[in-house]
Order: C-alpha cells, then sequence, then structure tokens
C-alpha cells in the first residue's frame, strides 16, 4: 500500500488536515506501509497551491502576493503519479519524499508567472519568517525515478490550462 501524505508533517502545524495525516502515517508504520511525503503540487485543475493562486492574479493583472524568504520544492502533478507509480511497484515500507530535490523561492516563481503571463502585476513581498522546504529524493531516484517536467514546461502548461478557464468563464476575446 502507497499512503500519500504531504510535506506538512515536517511542520509544527495544528492544522487537522496535517494533524489526520501524521496519525494515519503513524498506522501506516505499524503495518509495513510505503509513505510518501508530497511536497508542493501544481498542475491543471488544481485550486488551492501557491502556483495557481499567483498565476489566477496574474492573468488578472491582480498583485503578486509573495511571503519573503519562502523556499518551496515545486513539483508537477504528473511527476507526482510517476513517483506513486514508482513506489508502487519497488519500494519497501517505509517513508518517502516526493519532489524535484530542487528549492526555488516563492518570488522566483512569481517572477517567472509574471514573464510567462505577460502581466503588469506588481510583486509584493511581504515580511514572513523564513520557510525552506526542499524534498530529499536520492531514495526515491534509487528506486528510477526522475522528475521529467521542468518547473518553466510546467508552469506554461498551468498558464495555458488556467487561460482557457478564465475565457470560458468570462467568454471568448477577453484573455489574450
Amino acid at each position: 500500500m502507497v499512503f500519500a501524505s504531504t510535506v506538512g508533517v515536517f511542520t509544527s502545524s495544528k492544522h487537522p488536515y496535517v494533524k489526520s495525516k501524521r496519525v494515519a502515517e503513524r498506522v501506516c508504520e505499524q503495518y509495513g506501509a510505503i509513505i510518501a511525503r508530497i511536497f508542493n503540487v501544481y498542475g491543471e485543475g488544481r485550486e488551492g497551491g501557491v502556483i495557481e493562486a499567483l498565476i489566477r492574479r496574474a492573468l488578472n493583472n491582480e498583485p503578486l502576493l509573495v511571503d519573503e524568504g519562502q523556499v518551496r520544492d515545486f513539483i508537477y502533478v504528473d511527476d507526482v503519479c510517476h513517483a506513486l507509480w514508482i513506489l508502487a511497484l519497488r519500494a519497501e515500507p517505509g517513508s518517502y519524499d516526493v519532489g524535484t530535490g530542487v528549492g526555488r523561492s516563492v518570488l522566483e516563481a512569481a517572477e517567472r508567472i509574471k514573464v510567462l503571463t505577460g502581466s503588469s502585476s506588481p510583486i509584493e513581498v511581504r515580511p514572513a519568517e523564513p520557510s525552506i522546504s526542499i524534498a530529499n529524493i536520492g531514495p526515491l531516484k534509487a528506486l528510477g525515478f526522475r522528475p521529467m517536467v521542468d518547473f518553466e514546461e510546467g508552469l506554461k502548461r498551468v498558464i495555458k490550462y488556467m487561460k482557457n478557464r478564465l475565457k470560458q468563464e468570462i467568454g471568448p476575446g477577453s484573455i489574450s
């Protein structure tokens, strides 16, 4: 069995979602399951992630809000599916980080999104505690995993998808 967990288990978050993942991981460990700690997924159809929020705001020429000092390991949804498949086929019981192993600042992501969308959105950096979250994918790589969709290509795919969604919501000719 492969249990889809979250990088949030590494944080001090008391959010019910994160708490439920911690408890589920303990149960999985007792029964010898494989735990996939998934990092920051982005992709078409996802609405709640930081990447999608930045793209939505950029397409609407709204300010891109970035918390200072935030570094994340963003992984495209297809790569997550690939990693889960590899874990199901080859992994021994235990926990595995599912990410790219590459950290990118949220500010860098906002800057790329602004360029790729052609947005006139200002980028507003808000003070925040620094936070770095990068997957250790060594054990996953040892099983044959390699991320296949680079960050920029993934961004382009999501931007295209979201532009099409906006066109459907507000009518043709509104978004270029």
